[in-house]
């Protein structure tokens, strides 16, 4: 059936740029319906987000691969040379879409250097957020606003793939996904600073997280220096504008900053309410 189809095309198609461009777009609509039935079956599988969207940016690499090396080796004959023709796109590319090439080669690099993958969070210059898609020109992240803590607001931001190249990028997804966080609580100069410190910290200690022996087997496994290993919260202390400002240091994973800074916050407050030594601070009327 195909041999047939294809001679016919020859035999009523002459002129050989024209048949170019048929071959071309034959290609391009079988490629398309190669991914369009992919995805279909990647679908109706029961697989996670975070590998549905790995399998679909994997497969539309190959496919957009696959179909521009099978144009380029039709259009060869119709270049008479491969390196007329090479030379003529290294020109274009140069003079009219050198930004192109550039995010093209730095996509290169980070797959490579594995700097990041789909579901990782990640900083990048002013923006955080988590890593949806990563394309061969820009990556995609659904920002989380101003800092690894907050939650994704929805917005979604298109990087160049460039900008990874020159500026830091900062992956809190890898090894474990463990910060550091201060929350800030003013307390009355009436109070007993000693006994807030210990309040304070024994709240502290039931909630920041512990490195356990098979958290820094990973982090050794996944060839990462771990920054710290202690997670042993602080407490620090200063006099301000007529109160004591309370500075409360803790470890927790990323994923739950909120959630743990909400119940210490909330755990404190229970704990003041009952004691006649410890006050909040309340602006003057």
């Amino acid at each position: 059936m195909f041999p047939n189809v294809f001679s016919s095309l020859d035999k009523y198609v002459g002129n050989a740029e024209i048949k170019a461009v048929l071959w071309s777009l034959i290609i391009i609509a079988i490629m398309l319906l190669l991914k369009w039935f992919i995805a279909r079956y990647l679908n109706s599988k029961n697989l996670s987000m975070r590998d549905k969207l790995v399998w679909k940016q994997t497969t539309s690499l190959g496919v957009s691969l696959v179909s521009v090396v099978l144009i380029a080796l039709i259009w060869l004959e119709w270049f008479h040379s491969f390196f007329t023709m090479l030379s003529l796109v290294a020109a274009a590319i140069t003079i009219v879409s050198k930004e192109i090439l550039l995010n093209v080669f730095s996509y290169g690099m980070l797959i490579w250097r594995d700097a990041f993958q789909v579901g990782d969070r990640i900083k990048i210059g002013s923006v955080t957020g988590d890593v949806v898609e990563m394309g061969m020109v820009y990556f995609t992240l659904v920002e989380v606003g101003q800092g690894v803590l907050n939650h994704p607001v929805g917005s979604v931001v298109k990087v160049p793939n460039s900008r990874a190249m020159i500026e830091p990028i900062h992956n809190f997804s890898r090894g474990v996904p463990v910060v550091w966080h201060e929350t800030v609580i003013e307390f009355d100069f009436s109070s007993n600073i000693s006994a807030v410190r210990q309040m304070c910290l024994n709240i502290l200690e039931s909630h920041t997280y512990e490195f356990s022996h098979e958290d820094i087997d990973k982090i050794k496994k996944e060839n990462v220096e771990p920054i710290f290993e202690r997670t042993k919260p602080a407490f620090f202390v200063k006099p301000i504008h007529g109160c004591y400002e309370a500075s409360l240091r803790f470890a927790t994973p990323y994923q739950e900053v909120r959630g743990v800074e909400q119940k210490i916050v909330q755990q404190i407050i229970l704990e003041v309410e009952g004691r006649e030594d410890i006050a909040f601070y309340s602006v003057p009327h």
